[in-house]
This record gives structure tokens, sequence and C-alpha cells, in this order.
């Protein structure tokens, strides 16, 4: 199986699509391709992650291009282009669309008054990184506390 994985738009990190390639590529053995429109694959994810992410898409095979801006998905693949070539395609049977998180803010707010401690933390709140979020839910359960 022929998998793409797009990290397109205004994408912060492109982790999710990442991780997905990988779970992909290494239980089902799939050829596993990242289109990233940014300069590089997990900018925003910790360190730690990348040095233990990126050597086992690399033991996997998998491919991956940066600086893209996709022209077209279709039912066989996705063509893009990045500034140093012309068109190039990505042959794929399954095609993921990673574009990150957005908060739900009708379900929050049904949420409010619900208990007496009601904290919106991580990307309920605003889409971000990992990091930023973690650091976020530890300043709320501190405030709680």
């Amino acid at each position: 199986m022929n998998i793409a994985c797009l990290a397109l738009k205004e994408q912060r990190g492109g982790a999710i699509g990442c991780e997905s390639g990988y779970f992909f590529a290494d239980a089902c053995d799939a050829d596993v391709t990242i289109l990233e429109m940014r300069h590089d694959i997990c900018i925003d994810s910790n360190d730690s992650q990348r040095k233990a992410l990126i050597p086992r898409m690399n033991e996997s095979e998998m491919k991956w291009f940066c600086h893209v801006q996709v022209q077209e998905i279709n039912a066989d693949g996705v063509t893009f282009t990045s500034p140093d070539s012309a068109a190039d395609f990505a042959p794929a049977d399954l095609t993921l669309y990673t574009c990150g998180s957005r908060s739900q803010d009708t379900i929050i707010a049904n949420l409010y008054g619900t208990v007496p401690t009601f904290i919106v933390t991580g990307d309920a709140r605003k889409a971000r990184t990992v990091k930023e979020a973690t650091y976020e839910g530890f300043c709320a359960s501190m405030d709680i506390l």
C-alpha cells in the first residue's frame, strides 16, 4: 500500500503526519511519503521526540519532501512541486491530510459551570506545540491545587 501524508496550510510541526506515517510504514509495511510545506519535518516537536522518531522513519524507508506545494490529489496519488524541482508525483492508495488541531468552542462553552473549577488548556484552547500545551496543563493543575 502507498500512503501520502500531507502537512499543509497552517500546520504546526507535522508530528502527527510523521507519527501516523511511521505507524503505517512499520506496522503495515506501507510505502509512506510525507509532503511537508515547511522547511523540515517535526519542527515544533521536542528534541527527544525528533531523535526517537526520525531514525525510525529512516529505517522504515519512509520518504519525505519539504517546502512542497500540492498541486492535485487524485485517486492515484498526489502531484506536488518543490522550490528546486518541476512537478513530482507521490503514488498513494490512501492520502492522509494531517492539519493539526482546532478547538471546539461550542463544546467548551457548554461545559462552563459544570464543575467548580474549569480551565481550558492545550489544543482545546488553541492549537500549539506539545511543549506549550503540556506546560499550560501543568500550570492549570497547580492552580487547582
